[in-house]
């Protein structure tokens, strides 16, 4: 889904002959296409095998599920296929982190990549596998900057299993963000929490999400829209009360419900980084539609709001609805926004909320 929005601005597919080949001078356009990108590796893959290699280096080529590597001795050169990289990760992103692990026994890692998922995957691996010779480069060759993974997980404690997480929950590539929440709100107010970082680190621990996971869920984002409450449906309905605005307030359960599946399903994949096969769900029974055009996100399963919110006309009556009452002109009931009171003839009844029945562990 992602790959389509990048490539919607157009592609640009071509075949890759030989090493005399100019480069296509919309470079970026070319990466766009999936198709350019597999013959870029093969044609990398070839040449490793043609030509004179540096001695005392070795060099590990991917393409598809296979790895290879290439080295050159005193007198010949070799590739072999390296069983244990085979892997059946879809993203580089993961599979970086198979690497890192294979060379750990040396002295300093480096890992070139100036994509966020990747520094957060990075973290969460030298977490739980005590790495202390990881580091990240940033920038070109002029304006290089080297950030130590390592230090970072030692001076982060518990924030470090839990940012990634965090940044699947929070938006990401493949999943959407909370409008007007950026990292640096999702972090500053529940880095803190206990409840929020337990709940964070738990995320991804299976594909499938449980009822408590959802409820600690719905206690996570009351808190991040600066709430002392638990459940978001209150939540929303007390913002609406006082602003009216749809962007400023929470989503309904119903919609977080669909968030979460997505954030876990991410957050399980990018866990998973340092297993080989990873045998990840359909993304059609996590939250996704599928058809012709591809996937797309579901969104929810019921309406955002009552059907008397979505057709709302708010009145500025001060006790009761009058001639002038524009609820009452367009035969609409006055709502909680309006200011005409309790008392007002015009109100609205308004039903309970639904009450939750099963507060069981089971799957969602």
């Amino acid at each position: 889904m992602e790959r389509g929005e990048r490539a919607a601005d157009g592609t640009m597919e071509m075949l890759i002959n030989s090493q005399e080949q100019a480069l296509p001078k919309q470079w970026q356009k070319f990466l766009s296409s999936g198709a350019n990108k597999e013959q870029l590796l093969c044609f990398i893959a070839k040449q490793f095998c043609e030509s004179t290699l540096q001695d005392g280096l070795t060099y590990y080529v991917t393409h598809k599920e296979l790895c290879f590597r290439f080295s050159r001795g005193d007198e010949s050169q070799s590739g072999n296929v390296i069983q244990h990289l085979t892997s059946d990760h879809e993203e580089a992103d993961t599979r970086i982190m198979l690497h890192v692990l294979d060379a750990k026994e040396h002295n300093n890692i480096i890992i070139h990549s100036p994509d966020t998922d990747v520094a957060v995957i990075a973290i969460n691996l030298a977490y739980h596998h005590k790495l202390e010779n990881l580091k990240l480069a940033l920038g070109t060759l002029q304006k290089r900057r080297i950030i130590d993974i390592s230090q970072i997980t030692e001076h982060h404690g518990q924030l470090s299993p839990a940012l990634v997480g965090l940044h699947a929950f929070s938006g990401c590539d493949t999943i959407p963000s909370f409008s007007g929440k950026g990292k640096r709100t999702v972090i500053n107010k529940l880095g803190g929490s206990a409840k929020a970082l337990k709940f964070f680190t738990e995320l991804g621990t299976s594909f499938d999400v449980t009822a408590a996971q959802l409820s600690a869920a719905e206690e996570v984002v009351c808190q991040l829209y600066g709430l002392d409450m638990v459940k978001v449906d209150e939540a929303r309905y007390v913002m609406f009360c006082s602003s009216g605005s749809e962007s400023s307030m929470p989503p309904t359960k119903d919609a977080l419900t669909y968030h979460l599946q997505r954030a876990n399903y991410q957050t399980a994949i990018w866990k998973k980084a340092d297993t080989p096969f990873i045998d990840v769900p359909l993304p059609e029974v996590r939250c996704w539609l599928s058809d012709e055009c591809g996937l797309s996100f579901h969104w929810m399963s019921k309406p955002a709001a009552p059907t008397e919110i979505l057709k709302l006309s708010v009145c500025q009556c001060t006790k009761r609805w009058t001639g002038r009452c524009s609820c009452h002109s367009t035969n609409l009931a006055c709502t909680d926004l309006c200011k005409c009171g309790d008392e007002c003839e015009n109100r609205a009844e308004v039903p309970p909320m639904d009450e939750d029945t099963d507060d069981s562990d089971d799957d969602l």
